[in-house]
């Protein structure tokens, strides 16, 4: 099956915002290097509790999986169960899980984290949050469709406006 590179970087850059990590990370030998780096906060055992209860709420494989549920709807519909196949294959989602958990404790104070895990311990935030692919779905092609007009537009001389 070929995958539309515009698709692929796509589902690359949905994943990235979703996860705030890289998500090409796929094996674990870069896991130590992170998981080693000095960090000389006190409280950064305490995000990172925080930030585990946050994939306990949101789990980053759901996020994933919903990104690429999305790119999918672009593909052809005989190609879509594969495509969705061959990517849940080659991302190593606990990878994922344990780059995102640790971003965001180097990201998010602990009291942003505290009141990230209480707002989406919400059963309204947790309802949001599964509507948030369809959201996606509505938006992402728009924004595609704009981002190839004003490339294309760069490419022929245009002004981008």
């Amino acid at each position: 099956m070929r995958i539309n590179m515009r698709l692929f970087l796509v589902l690359i850059g949905l994943v990235l915002v979703i996860n705030s990590a890289p998500v090409f990370a796929q094996e674990e030998g870069i896991l130590p290097s992170i998981e080693q780096s000095s960090v000389a906060d006190q409280n950064f055992e305490n995000r990172l509790e925080l930030a585990r209860a946050m994939h306990e709420l949101r789990p980053s494989a759901d996020q994933v999986d919903a990104a690429i549920d999305n790119v999918a709807l672009r593909l052809p519909a005989n190609q879509q169960e594969t495509f969705k196949s061959s990517m849940r294959n080659l991302l190593n989602y606990r990878t994922i899980e344990k780059i995102s958990i640790h971003a965001m404790a180097e990201t998010y104070t602990e009291e942003e984290l505290k009141a990230m895990v209480e707002y989406y311990s919400k059963p309204e935030a947790q309802s949001a949050s599964k509507k948030f692919s369809e959201y996606q779905g509505k938006v992402a092609p728009e924004i595609v469709q704009m981002i190839d007009k004003a490339i294309m537009k760069l490419k022929t001389g245009g002004d981008g406006q």
